[in-house]
This record gives structure tokens, sequence and C-alpha cells, in this order.
């Protein structure tokens, strides 16, 4: 034998046995089963999707944030590497000159400094990309890695897998700037700050080597920043290539110094550094 409990509407309950339960109980009891209602149901939907707008900006952020933090590690490793580096050469830092007379953006190098900092000084190739940059994230595989950065010194630019270079190799394409200064081959001095001639052997640029004045207070590297108006004083607002961005807005840009310490800026404290005789703003 069964029974059913039913509250009343004067908070009283009665006991009946299934079977003797009146007909009219047997409904309220029904009725009271019931899930939700549709009314119910599209105001739960409507929490549900609420929450979501408040939450998905967060995780955006949460996530963009992570790979800055990534990108700051990759950056220790830097100045690990640049230390032993300075360690092995008489306290220069590393930096090459350019074999060409084009290359004269703080991203451009002598190819070799992609091969030393590689093979013998433990960067990876994942390490010349910046993770939290859409226009430099690592392709996903060392062979297109290396292509990217070695591009303009491949013998065959146009084989997707050749990694072969020319006989006449001179340039390198980094994924951020190293501002640490070097020439190219019709002598003039990369990178020179802002304003300055850049046949003049920069002074007051990033630390040549680990006893300069500045090793400590002048970044060697920087995730880099570009602007491309022509014939303005540039201005935080024209960047329009490279740092960190977050939900639309330029945000940040880590740096090494030749101490090995990395700092973040956040966008008011990033100031111009150089212009290219192609008219680049660096930042």
């Amino acid at each position: 034998m069964s029974i059913e409990v039913i509250y009343t509407d004067n908070n009283t309950c009665e006991v009946w046995k299934t079977g003797d339960m009146p007909a009219r109980k047997m409904l309220k009891k029904r009725a009271s089963d019931k899930g939700f209602t549709l009314i119910e149901l599209l105001v739960v939907i409507a929490i549900i999707a609420l929450l979501l707008s408040v939450l998905l900006p967060a995780l955006s952020t949460v996530k963009q944030r992570a790979k800055v933090a990534v990108c700051k590690a990759h950056f220790h490793q830097w100045g690990l590497s640049a230390r032993l580096y300075a360690g092995d050469n008489d306290g220069w830092y590393p930096s090459h000159n350019i074999n060409a007379t084009t290359g004269e953006n703080t991203w451009d190098i002598g190819y070799k400094f992609v091969l030393e900092m590689h093979d013998n000084y433990d960067i990876p190739y994942k390490m010349f990309f910046c993770p939290a940059q859409e226009q430099s994230k690592y392709p996903g595989d060392d062979i297109s890695a290396f292509r990217r950065l070695m591009w303009y010194s491949l013998a065959d630019q146009n084989d997707p897998y050749s990694t072969e270079l020319s006989p006449s190799a001179a340039l390198a394409t980094l994924r951020f700037s190293w501002w640490i200064p070097r020439k190219t081959s019709n002598n003039h001095w990369i990178p020179v700050e802002f304003g300055d001639d850049s046949t003049i052997e920069p002074r007051n640029g990033a630390p040549r080597r680990d006893i300069d004045d500045g090793h400590g207070t002048k970044p060697i590297m920087t995730d880099f920043c570009m602007s491309d108006i022509l014939g303005t004083t540039p201005k935080l607002d024209d960047i329009d290539y490279g740092g960190h961005w977050l939900r639309g807005k330029f945000d940040s840009v880590n740096l090494l110094y030749g101490d090995g310490h990395v700092d973040i800026h956040r966008e008011n404290h990033i100031q111009p550094r150089f212009t290219s005789r192609q008219s680049h703003h660096w930042w």
C-alpha cells in the first residue's frame, strides 16, 4: 500500500491512500508536479545571457594578461642569454651589423644574430615571437619561424620549405625591437635616439657593453611599437602596429634591460625613441 501526502492551502496536510484520493486532490497534486513554465525558462535564459555578457570580457582580459606574462618570461630568458653572450665576448651585448643598405628599423639585424642566439645561447625560435601580439605570433613550427625571421637572406624565398641561405645573406627581421646599436653597410647606425643623426655613433642610446652607463636604466629589447603616420610629430594614438592590445586599445609593452631585469610599461609611459629613414616612428 502506498500513501500520498497533500499540503492544503491553509498549510495543513492530508494523508490519503493512493487509491482513495479524490479526483480534485489528484489534479492538484499533478499540477504541483509540473516542470518550468515557458516564462520561467525565458527568465533563466536571460539571466545566463546576462552573466555571460559580464564574464566573457573578463575572461578575454585574463587570457590576454596570461599571454603578456608568457612574453615577459621570454624576455627574462633573453636577458639571461644576453648576459651569457656578454660574458663570452668581453662584455659586449649581442648585436650584428647588417651587410646591406636596407634594414634600418629596430627589428632589423645581421642574420648571424638569429643563428648565434638560437644555436649557442638557448633561444628557441618560438622566443623570437610574441604570444601576445597577433602580428608576430609564432607560426607553429620552427621551419616557418626560421623563414619568417630570415626571409630576406634565403636563397629561395618562394620555396615554403627551403631554409638555405643565399651567399649574400645579410639581414634578419626580428619580431621585437633590439635597441643595441649596429650599422648598415652604408655606415648608418640603427637605432639612434629620436631626432639624432644616424651617421654618428649613438652616445645616449642603449648600452653596448655590460659596463656602459645605463645598462640598468635603458632597455636593450622591447616589444616593437610602430606608427606609420608620415611627416608628423609622433603621438601615442598613432601607434598602429605592435605592442600589447586589450579590448581593441593599445595597452602595454615589455622591456628588457642589460642587467637582466624586465619591466612592463603601460601606454602613459611609452615615448617615441627612433624614426627610421623610411619615416616609421618606433616607440
